[in-house]
This record gives structure tokens, sequence and C-alpha cells, in this order.
């Protein structure tokens, strides 16, 4: 069956990982035009163009000193690498779901040979290893622990510690922190599970409804203290 070819564009790439020797202030080398075809990749950007084929491995995830955005990871011809990451939208439009899509679409040029049972790697469902089930770094969510995240939009910053995300960090920008709580309790979910290694989804949801509960009783006392404040003031003459 022929492969439609698919264009991407506003797409960040990178050579390699944006380490921190590198001292690059962006978080891409270049952007531009991504081909995806039936035995191929093109890319087509404002430095370089890239062609790739005979690609070994492709994999999913956060890359050098960039903890925000997910890439998709094409290792191709000997020891070749190209990193990609939706980036329209200021990189916006990668963060909720553009840079999945790059990843979907080019699934079908993964050899058989690249697949390895017990990599944490393996975007997919259920991954077996050392004889546990464990749920690793993936790109689908189950639809059972979709929906909103009450410990992220209560604790934000803890929560994101607690839960290797660490673009909860974002709420630390002024005024805009406010609007990314709601991010974090619209995303939360999604990025928990792809942070973090689980054992079963019953454990996954359990943890964050720990979390919930700790986010509300912080809350409350957070509420009851100034309330307690408010009135301490007012009654001083």
């Amino acid at each position: 069956m022929q492969i439609a070819v698919q264009t991407f564009v506003n797409i960040w790439y990178l050579p390699h990982e944006n380490r921190w020797r590198d001292m690059k202030l962006l978080a891409f080398s270049d952007v531009g035009t991504l081909v995806v075809g039936e035995n191929y990749l093109e890319f087509k950007g404002k430095k370089e163009n890239v062609h790739i084929a005979n690609i070994r491995r492709i994999s999913y995830g956060k890359q050098g000193r960039d903890f925000v955005n997910n890439w998709v990871k094409i290792e191709y011809d000997n020891d070749k690498t190209a990193f990609f990451a939706d980036g329209d939208r200021l990189g916006w439009k990668g963060i909720f779901g553009g840079t999945e899509q790059i990843l979907e679409a080019v699934q079908h040029l993964k050899p058989p040979s690249s697949i390895h049972p017990t990599s944490m790697e393996i975007i997919g469902t259920k991954i077996v290893k050392d004889g546990d089930d464990i749920y690793g770094k993936k790109l689908f969510v189950p639809d059972e622990i979709k929906g909103w995240n009450w410990g992220a939009f209560l604790l934000s910053w803890i929560w994101g510690l607690g839960n290797d995300t660490y673009i909860s960090f974002l709420v630390f920008i002024p005024i805009f922190g406010l609007a990314w709580s709601f991010v974090l309790g619209v995303k939360g979910n999604e990025w928990a599970w792809q942070n973090r290694t689980w054992r079963s989804v019953e454990q996954f949801k359990k943890t964050q409804k720990t979390w919930a509960i700790a986010g509300t009783i912080i809350t409350l006392l957070e509420l009851l203290i100034t309330v307690c404040a408010i009135l301490i003031s007012a009654s001083i003459p």
C-alpha cells in the first residue's frame, strides 16, 4: 500500500542534541518544512536541506538541555541523527500535539530491527521489562486517565517536581504563570504519564488522586489563613 506524502511547516530541526556547552540561545538550529515520504524524510530549512534515508531507529522524548519540548529523534545511516519538533505558533503547537503528529507520520519508516522489547523508549502500549509490567515514556495516553488534573492545577511546580514535569516551572513567569496553571490542569495527566515510569494505570490514578487531595488541603489551609489574617487585621483599631 502506497504511503501518501505528508508535509509539515514551521518545523524545528537539530542535527544533534542541544547541549549546554553549545551555548545556543534557541532550542533549534534551523526551521523549515519537513516532507515525509514513503521511504525517506526531507527537511528544507532556511540554512540547509537534509535528506534522510536508511533510518535505523525512531524515538520520542526530551533531548539535551530542553526540558520543555518533546522531539522526534531519527537515527539514520551509520551514526547520523536528526531531531524534529513542531515549532508553529512559537512552539506551542508542538507542546499541544503537533510533534506527536510528526511521530505518527514517520512510524512507517521505522524498520522492524529498531524495536527492542526491553527499551523504555518504545512508543506504544504496555512494554515488559525484567518480568514486571511497566509503562514507559509513551506517546499515546490511555483514555481512562485523560481529563483534568487537580494536583497539577493547585500545586503547579511542586506537582511538577514530583512528576518529572519541569515545564510546570513556567508558572513563575509573571502574569503568564496564572494561565499556565490552567494549562497544567488540562495537560497534567498526559505529561505525567509520559514523563515518569508507571507500573499500571491504577498506580497512576492513585498517585494523581493523592496529589489532588494534597493540593485541596493546602489550598483550603491557605484560604483559611488568609481569611483569619484579614479578620485579625480588621479587628485591630
